[in-house]
């Protein structure tokens, strides 16, 4: 038990002020300090009750989820881009068509239309997500896009 010795001072009679030693006013506040900290931790651990806690195979799952949106993200960018530089040669009765599947992670950008009374359907390129890997299953581009 910590001891304290006050010199107080009075006003008409009455103690109006406690005087400490350096000494035990540093112990106070190390005292306080002390309670403050509990109180940070007993607030940490309530909210700690709240917050969900998972095993390490979702932790895993959760950022392999972020790896895949990545790739996803990716992918998309790029065939973007290729279909924009693409389309700066048209051709009016052949559309590009960009399909975007991410609940499946399967990606295509393919050419349909008529050329000469001919039906024209070609994939220019089919990029999947399987087995967190992509796999350009088709690329017809000139410099291929995993480039």
């Amino acid at each position: 038990m910590i001891e304290f010795r006050p010199t107080f001072l009075t006003k008409n009679g009455k103690k109006e002020f406690a005087v400490l030693s350096y000494e035990e006013f540093l112990k106070i506040k190390q005292l306080l300090e002390y309670l403050e900290d509990l109180e940070d931790l007993k607030e940490a651990k309530e909210e700690e009750k709240d917050s969900p806690s998972y095993s390490l195979d979702e932790v895993k799952k959760m950022l392999n989820m972020d790896k895949i949106t990545h790739y996803q993200s990716l992918i998309k960018k790029i065939l973007l881009e290729y279909e924009k530089l693409s389309s700066q040669v048209t051709d009016p009765d052949i559309d590009e068509t960009l399909i975007f599947d991410d609940l499946r992670s399967q990606y295509l950008w393919f050419n349909i239309g008529w050329k000469n009374g001919e039906r024209v359907k070609a994939i220019s390129v089919y990029v999947r997500i399987k087995n967190d890997k992509i796999w350009i299953e088709e690329d017809w581009t000139e410099e291929g896009i995993a480039n």
